[in-house]
């Protein structure tokens, strides 16, 4: 074996869907800040020389997009040192976690897991969960805590087969202004639906206590940051690179002791240097209140705001330890972020004590009508293991599911004290699909600005696609991948031919529900479409650089040599079909004639009465579809996937 030389890899597993089939998708939202983390503390770690003379290799593996190569890691295992990290593993991952972790472990690989699932036990019980002792028992490392000020060491162990078993570092906070800035590598951030996209943890800690929140018991209440001058260099080195959005993971950033200097700086990086980098991030429900809080995020590119309002009933606040959320103003701190154009996105918890079926409709149109936030993500009020809620409930010996693969907040997994389970599950069915209903959406871009027009857009577009796929929206992507070899243990196994043909019918249904999707977008732009909002701005981003295409033939980089032509003839040509639709679409402004053509002919062909007659009417509606199907696609695409990007929120 070559020890000269250690593979490390980093898994952030995926989970099984109800069928057993690992949650894979072509395309997925969001990169992992766990995962950007770990990689630049590893290679911290390889060039400290706390690994000896040992060359380390990294290798960062996203399971949501990505399939693990568990035969090529266990053959290289046997020619050299092989670790396997599988990192920020929450409870609904923590089943594939396992299995992962015990095949990798039998191959041969050194495999170690952490994450918030076998951290928040622990903190708040004095003993090892069963279904974690299980697996330091089988030989697995496991951390418990953030890793920053350890991960070193912890390598260095497993590469010399010196494993403690268990590391526990939750005491251990780490001084995050000595930690690397997290990033990704550029192969992995392209594999992304927004590969323009990057996570940083500015700080950690929250001073609240909700019940649910199993963030606050890992990670402390007490603030701690990282340096504002080294985030924006980072920021700055990773936008030549194209990272142009950020997501700050921070679980409450109006918390941050440092917020002040880190807008200073990227509001200087904006002003000074002419990086134009945009952001979101996470905020509490009195963030409108602090001095200049708001107007200066905006000032320093935010975008978009995730606010956990979780209810609009005091009551289930008060249950929930959220004394903090004040209902009354729920609607001032929306307008007050609307007022500087940031889109704003509500977290809402359904299940709460005093919810019922009828309360949570409801509160849905509360959302709508009177608080007016322009998203809402749904959530079934979970006890995560780990939280004061799931610990309350496992002192009073109420009943919950033994699966953890169902602890993902869209499962229903214990017992309701006014719902049935089925009931619980259809209220959290109906609040997807009343606010995002096409009426409501339809409000919302017409009250929009020309900053949050396209943002919004993009934002019903995945919405939408998840949820005709009967996904949510944090766990959806463009296009699925079912692999019938990692299913789960226990599942059923199918043949060949019956996967093959199980994968056609999900095939056919997804280009089916695209085509839906579409038609649901384009009669949105239609009726909500402002000229003015239309106009491109960033053509010029695409002019070629002759210098650098030289170079690039000359060093056989063929691959960007010919890049940079190809984006310039795509962008050139969706310029081209924009202006064409933009004049063929001056008389229009919906389409309920076309779908109303598109329904006499799909009810004759449904009759068997399709005839030769309806041939001119199909002739004429196709062609009076084109300048629309052109209009759109290339409008939305140049402003919403080229020029104005804004993702949902992502997990850890």
């Amino acid at each position: 074996m070559n020890q000269d030389t250690v593979s490390v890899y980093l898994i952030k597993p995926s989970k099984y869907d109800d069928d057993g089939f690992v949650l894979r998708h072509w395309k997925s939202s969001l990169p992992s800040n766990t995962l950007a983390c770990m990689n630049a503390l590893t290679e911290q770690a390889a060039s400290s020389g706390e690994l000896g003379a040992r060359r380390v290799k990294t290798v960062t593996i996203d399971e949501a997009i990505e399939k693990v190569p568990v035969n090529r890691i266990i053959a290289r295992s046997r020619r050299r040192t092989v670790v396997c990290a599988l990192i920020g593993v929450q409870t609904n991952q923590f089943p594939r976690a396992a299995d992962l972790a015990r095949t990798l472990h039998r191959g041969g690989a050194r495999v170690v897991i952490g994450g918030f699932h076998v951290s928040g036990v622990f903190s708040l019980t004095a003993n090892i969960p069963r279904e974690v002792q299980e697996l330091v028992d089988a030989g697995i490392t496991v951390v418990m805590g953030e890793a920053e000020q350890a991960w070193g060491r912890i390598l260095a162990d497993l590469c010399q087969g010196t494993s403690k078993g268990v590391y526990n570092l939750l005491e251990d906070k780490p001084d995050l202004g000595r930690a690397p800035i997290p990033f990704l590598s550029r192969r992995l951030r392209k594999r992304y639906a927004f590969p323009n996209m990057g996570t940083v943890d500015a700080g950690r800690g929250c001073p609240f206590r909700c019940d649910f929140c199993t963030i606050i018991n890992v990670q402390g209440h007490a603030m701690r940051t990282r340096c504002p001058t080294a985030i924006g260099r980072a920021i700055r080195r990773y936008h030549d690179q194209g990272v142009t959005f950020y997501f700050f993971t921070d679980d409450n950033f109006c918390r941050n002791p440092r917020w002040r200097e880190i807008f200073d700086e990227l509001a200087r990086l904006r002003t000074e240097q002419g990086v134009q980098i945009e952001f979101m991030m996470q905020v509490d429900t009195q963030s409108h209140r602090i001095d200049g809080f708001v107007e200066r995020a905006a000032a320093a590119g935010c975008t978009q705001v995730f606010i956990g309002l979780e209810s609009v009933n005091a009551e289930n606040l008060k249950s929930a330890g959220k004394p903090q959320n004040r209902v009354g103003e729920y609607r001032a701190l929306i307008d007050a972020w609307s007022a500087h154009h940031v889109a704003t996105h509500a977290g809402y918890i359904l299940g709460f004590p005093g919810d019922t079926y009828e309360s949570i409709m409801r509160d849905v149109e509360t959302l709508k009508q009177q608080v007016r936030v322009d998203r809402v993500s749904f959530f079934i009020l979970t006890p995560l293991p780990g939280s004061v809620t799931h610990l309350r409930m496992v002192e009073a010996g109420k009943p919950t599911d033994e699966d953890f693969n169902r602890y993902d907040t869209f499962h229903v997994v214990t017992d309701h004290e006014s719902m049935s389970r089925s009931q619980w599950e259809r209220a959290y069915r109906d609040a997807w699909t009343r606010f995002f209903c096409f009426d409501h959406m339809k409000s919302v871009l017409k009250r929009s600005s020309r900053q949050t027009y396209w943002g919004h857009m993009v934002q019903f577009m995945w919405y939408r696609n998840s949820m005709l796929h009967g996904e949510h929206p944090m766990l959806s992507g463009m296009f699925r991948f079912k692999d019938r070899g990692t299913r789960r243990p226990g599942s059923p196994r199918t043949g060949r031919c019956e996967h093959l043909a199980m994968r056609a019918r999900d095939t056919f249904r997804t280009f089916g529900i695209w085509c839906r999707l579409l038609r649901e977008l384009e009669a949105l732009w239609l009726e909500t479409r402002r000229p003015e909002f239309d106009h491109i701005t960033t053509l010029g981003r695409f002019e070629i650089n002759w210098t650098d295409l030289w170079l690039d033939l000359r060093r056989f980089r063929f691959g960007r040599f010919l890049g940079q032509p190809a984006r310039k003839l795509i962008a050139e040509t969706l310029w081209f079909q924009h202006m064409l639709g933009r004049l063929a679409l001056r008389w229009r402004c919906h389409r309920q004639d076309l779908d109303a053509k598109w329904r006499q002919l799909a009810d004759a062909f449904a009759r068997r009465r399709l005839a030769l007659r309806h041939l001119p009417v199909a002739t004429v509606t196709t062609l009076r579809e084109i300048p629309l199907l052109v209009g759109f696609g290339s409008t939305f695409l140049l402003k919403s996937l080229i020029e104005t990007p804004t993702p949902a929120r992502p997990s850890r």
